[in-house]
Parts: structure tokens; sequence; C-alpha cells
């Protein structure tokens, strides 16, 4: 329960409604708050402001609406695709803010304000601090550039200009990483979607690893030892999922992994439960393919 997004979400919007009615309802509150009153203290004020800062987290119930449609899971499993890819182009990101954000700091205070006797104030360097410049380099390699602060140099524009291109390379990757892998998990929608409600159905009937040996053996009908589409077809509807002829077709390919026209129980589990080693548990007798 703790490792669902949905429970967390919950928590977050929940949490600031029951902290504030404990601090409303917390033994001398109001005594307090009389005193503080005639005191003309400000610690009044700071409880105020926690209370009303926990209320801003309600807005986070928003995010529930995702509930409502089956197929934002889709956008999560393609943000969780490219989590590791993503990390090479952010932390070159990362890299070169800080590298261009220091040589144009340098650069425009040593012209604006060193060579050209200005000051911070009139004249001198659009940079308050280092800070101010790694924060301008991260609007430009991200392409936003809100404009609220730009070199004025000369050099620091050849620096700004280097920065611009290396931002266009650095945000087409994770752009092309993203959508790639959004392309891939849609088209693996339906599996995903047979995939959770076979796993939904052994979680809510405990059924353990010979009960998911006999899900498939019920479901074989013939006793052939694989499920033809026929069977698949049923087996689909029984779990209470509908797909179009095209999709069960493709999906049933998707489990046909060696293209032999049947789903083994093999392949049943290579699908439905990727980290499990079957084959090492059928050499050790755990479970028999009949």
């Amino acid at each position: 329960m703790c490792f669902s997004a949905y429970w967390w979400i919950d928590l977050v919007s929940v949490l600031p409604d029951y902290v504030a009615l404990v601090l409303a309802t917390a033994p001398g509150y109001e005594l307090d708050r009389c005193a503080m009153a005639d005191d003309d203290s400000d610690d009044d004020d700071v409880i105020e402001t926690l209370r009303a800062f926990l209320r801003v987290f309600r807005v986070v119930r928003i995010l529930k609406i995702a509930r409502l449609n089956p197929d934002t899971t889709v956008l999560y499993r393609a943000i969780r695709l490219s989590t590791r890819a993503l990390a090479v182009p952010f932390t070159f990101l990362l890299i070169g803010a800080f590298f261009f954000g220091a040589i144009i700091y340098y650069l425009e205070h040593i012209e604006l304000e060193v060579l050209a006797g200005g000051n911070a104030t009139e004249g001198g360097s659009p940079y308050n601090d280092l800070g101010e410049a790694i924060w301008c380099m991260i609007v430009t390699f991200t392409t936003v550039g809100y404009g609220d602060v730009s070199p004025e140099g000369h050099l620091g524009k050849m620096v700004c200009s280097l920065a611009i291109f290396a931002g266009v390379v650095l945000i087409a990757m994770p752009l092309a990483i993203v959508g790639n892998n959004f392309v891939i998990a849609w088209e693996e929608r339906a599996t995903m979607a047979f995939v959770l409600q076979v796993q939904r159905t052994c979680i809510d009937r405990n059924i353990s690893l010979l009960g998911i040996q006999k899900l498939f053996e019920d479901a074989d009908t013939h006793g052939s030892g694989y499920l033809d589409y026929l069977e698949f077809r049923v087996f689909c509807e029984e779990l209470g999922l509908e797909y179009t002829p095209s999709e069960a077709r493709r999906l049933f390919r998707l489990f046909d992994e060696g293209k032999t026209g049947g789903i083994t129980f093999f392949e049943y589990c290579h699908t439905i439960f990727p980290d499990l080693d079957v084959e090492w548990l059928y050499d050790r007798g755990v479970v028999g393919v009949g």
C-alpha cells in the first residue's frame, strides 16, 4: 500500500487538515493566542502562516483525477523506462550550466567592471553573483529564455552563443528518449492491462506458484499444454478484459514468443511474471508442465 502513488497523494492532501485540527485543539492554544495578541507577538502570525501553508497541499487532490483515465499508466511507464537514459543528458546539463555559468560570470565581471571601470549598479555586470549566472545558463540550455538576466559584454555573448547550441543538442536527447519510450509504452498498453489483471487476480485469490500453474491449466480447456487463440480469448473474457479481434490477435502474438500458434506455460510466465525464473523452478521440480 505504501508503494502506491495514489496512497501518498491521499496522505499529503489529507494530512494538513489533521495537523491544523491538532493545532486548533491543542491544550492552551486559545489562551496562548490571547496572550500573544496582548503582547503583540509575531508567534501567532507564524502559526497562522504554517496553517495556511499546510492548506496549500490540498490542491494535491487534483492528481487523483488520473485514476479516471487508465491510460495514465502509459505515461508513468514511459517515464520509468526513460529514467536511466535521462540521467545522462541531465548530468551534462548541470555540468554545462556550472561550467558556462562560471566562465560567463567572470568574463562579464572582467569586461564590464574591471576593464570598463564600471560598478555593480551602473554599467557593471548583470550578474550579481555566480548563482545568477548559473541560473541564466540553465534557462539558456533548456531553451526557455526568460530574459530576466542576460549577458551584456561581447565575450559573455560569445559564451552564451555556445551555450545555446549546446542546449539545443542536450534538450533534443531527452525529448527523443521520452518520445520513443512513450510510443513503446502505448503499444504495450494492452499487454500491461492483461498482465495487471492477472496479477491482481492472483493477489486477490492469494494464489501461490502452484496456483498460477492451475490458473493456466484451467484456461487450457483442451488439455494440450498450451493456449490456442480461442482459449486465450476466453481467458481474457473471464478476466473481464474486452479486446477487439485485432487487439486480441496482436496481444496473442506478443505472448507467443516461439511463433508456434500457441502459448506455453513458460511463455505465459515470461510475460505475466518476468522476474520469475520458471525454467529453473521446473528443473528443480517445483512446478511441472503437463
